[in-house]
Parts: C-alpha cells; sequence; structure tokens
C-alpha cells in the first residue's frame, strides 16, 4: 500500500493584520493529525508510521519540504510523493507549510509562511530523534527543495544546534535561500552525517526568485556579483548540475550521474564522487560538477 504523509502549519500568525497560517498532519486519506505541540507530534508521527505501514527494520524514510506552490495538492496533482517514493525506493513524510502560493508573481508572503513554520518544524524534528532513540536502525535522510530551504533555514536560526546525528544525508536542492552569508546557517547544521546542496546557473525559477526577492539564490550560483566565490559553508559538498540541461524541479525525473546521486543520498546511503561516477572536483573547493 502506498500511503504518503504531509505535515501542515495550522497555528495562527498575523502578517499586517491578514495572513493567517495553519498547522496540522494530514495523511493522504484525509485523516488530520495535531503538530500543535511537542507531545502531539510524537504521538501524530506514531500514528502516521502506523498508517503508512513503515518498518524501521526494512524501510527507509525520507522527510520532504517542499517548495513554493498550490500545496498540498500540487504534492499529488504533480505526483511529487508517489516519484520519489517510487524512484528511490523510500517511504516519504512531507512537511507541508503554509501559505507557500501567492500568484506566479507572489514570493514575500511563501518567505513569511516558510519563516513563521520553524517552531513546527522543530516539533517534528524532535518526535523523530525521540523516535530514533528508541530504534537506533532508523535510516532517515532530508530533503528540502526550492522554498523549502528558507523553512530549514528559519529552524536552523531560530533554534541552532538543537537537533544531532538524526539524518543519514541532508539535501538541498535548488535552494531559494539567499546566496550571501548562507555559511553563516548552514555552518550550524550538525544534524547529519552528510550534507549537499546543488547548484544550478540555469535555473530560470531561482533567476527570477532573485529578481524578486532582490537577492541571489544560493541554488542559482556561487559567485558573487562581482566575481569571486561567496564564503562556502565548512560542512557541505555542493553539487553543481549545471551542465545538465535540467533547470529546477530535478531531484525526480533526472536521468543517469544526476539520477544515480538522488537514488543514493535519499535512500539514506554514501556516493563516491569520483570521474567514473560522473563527478569532477572544481578546483580546490568542495564543488563538484555533474556531467552526463
Amino acid at each position: 500500500m502506498n500511503m504518503y504523509i504531509f505535515i501542515t502549519l495550522s497555528v495562527i500568525f498575523c502578517f499586517s493584520g491578514q495572513e493567517m497560517f495553519a498547522n496540522n498532519l494530514i495523511s493522504a486519506t484525509k485523516e488530520q493529525y495535531s503538530i500543535a505541540s511537542s507531545l502531539q507530534a510524537e504521538e501524530s508521527l506514531l500514528r502516521a508510521f502506523n498508517d503508512m505501514e513503515f518498518d524501521v527494520g526494512q524501510d527507509r524514510l525520507l522527510l520532504f519540504i517542499h517548495g513554493r506552490g498550490k500545496h498540498p495538492q500540487k504534492l499529488f496533482t504533480n505526483k511529487l510523493l508517489s516519484s520519489l517514493q517510487n524512484s528511490y525506493k523510500v517511504k516519504v513524510l512531507a512537511f507541508h507549510w503554509s501559505p507557500s502560493w501567492d500568484g506566479p508573481l507572489g514570493w514575500e508572503k511563501p518567505k513569511r509562511g516558510a519563516v513563521a513554520s520553524a517552531e513546527k518544524l522543530l516539533f517534528v524534528l524532535q518526535a523523530l530523534q525521540k523516535y530514533q532513540s528508541k530504534h537506533q536502525q532508523l535510516n532517515v535522510s532530508l530533503l528540502t527543495h526550492s522554498m523549502g530551504s528558507l523553512v530549514l533555514q528559519s529552524f536552523i536560526e531560530k533554534y541552532p544546534r538543537t537537533i544531532s546525528s538524526l539524518f543519514k544525508n541532508v539535501v538541498i536542492s535548488a535552494s531559494a535561500s539567499p546566496l550571501k552569508k548562507h555559511a553563516d546557517w548552514v555552518n550550524d547544521l550538525q544534524m547529519q552525517q552528510q550534507l549537499y546542496i546543488t547548484i544550478n546557473n540555469n535555473d530560470s525559477i531561482l533567476a527570477v526568485a532573485g529578481s524578486s526577492l532582490f537577492s541571489a539564490r544560493l541554488g542559482k550560483k556561487l559567485r558573487k556579483f562581482f566575481g569571486g566565490y561567496e564564503t562556502l559553508s565548512d560542512n557541505s559538498i555542493y553539487i553543481d548540475v549545471s551542465d545538465l540541461g535540467v533547470n529546477h524541479r530535478y531531484y525526480i525525473g533526472s536521468k543517469n550521474h544526476l539520477h544515480n546521486f538522488y537514488s543514493l543520498v535519499l535512500s539514506g546511503k554514501s556516493v563516491d564522487l569520483n570521474p567514473h561516477n560522473g563527478f569532477e572536483k572544481q578546483m580546490d573547493k568542495p564543488i563538484y560538477k555533474v556531467k552526463n
């Protein structure tokens, strides 16, 4: 049975007296679970695992934080969760934050929604860590896509080094977080064995995001406007996909070496970044260009 869970933010916050942000845990069967507190998140996680028939001894878990868009509907209309599960043979929990959509040109409102979700992400990660303390064979990795990295960034900035040794891999894919000073928060990510950040110079969505939010986005480039690299984080490996002809949502539907990369890291495995596997190291920096 394929069962997907997504987490929706439901406590109310106000910006300019109008915006409202909702928080609860919702399964694909439309059953709702509260994550309004740490205790409720623990109870909801156990119920979610039961619903999705998760076997900690056999299954690998992927926590997915989606990007901007008409979520949660988009998770299913675009088959994002089923594609992740079927492509990489993992069970998927998707953390849904809201509002994640304000029209094709709306970026500020989703940005506020992402930032406001940090506390609920804390509750979920604490629940996962408590579960893992009793089931040490739990293999779990984290994938953020686009503005999903703003959720992670906000969590790290508000609760630095709160969670440790939870994930096998963290993959920050097509990040819509600012390029400038990204190392400040990324260096405080201490909850994974390995951290990967993907870069695509040809990402047209992040080009628009950079213009709309008035600064370059991390997933678009590593170089400053006037040349030279932005300060890189000490704990990351940067994966450059610029030569592959992909655009923005390349964590699914990719081919060859890029597909193999995601297949390994999203299932909690290690990847050997050598030329034989299609990776070319760039100078003396932790940047690897993926070749076709």
